[in-house]
């Protein structure tokens, strides 16, 4: 008996799995921080090929950020930065209707 390997790939980072709907394809990357994750549920090599390029160069760049920050602690900053450029009435209306429904959403992960 040959022994199992693992999923085929065609060395540029791709690699197929099977769903009911039929092969999907999905890639691994390195976030800007250094994490790994994975994007998934192309339905060709060349669409996750082209999405993986765009990925791994926006992530290069810095452009996507991880953070443990909850949506609060983001808006708090968010609204201390817009102060000096909003009218008083607008600054009090962001801060009570952010704060009632926004600010105590969960984290996004």
């Amino acid at each position: 008996m040959a022994a199992e390997q693992g999923p085929k790939r065609a060395g540029d980072g791709i690699y197929p799995y099977e769903t009911r709907a039929g092969t999907r394809y999905y890639f691994k990357y390195r976030k800007s921080d250094g994490r790994s994750a994975t994007k998934r549920g192309f339905t060709s090599p060349r669409a996750a090929r082209r999405e993986r390029e765009r990925t791994v160069v926006s992530a290069a760049m810095g452009e996507q950020l991880s953070t443990t920050e909850t949506f609060g602690e983001f808006f708090d900053g968010w609204l201390a930065n817009r102060r000096p450029y909003i009218e008083p009435g607008t600054y009090v209306d962001y801060n009570v209707h952010g704060r009632h429904r926004l600010a105590s959403l969960r984290p996004i992960k």
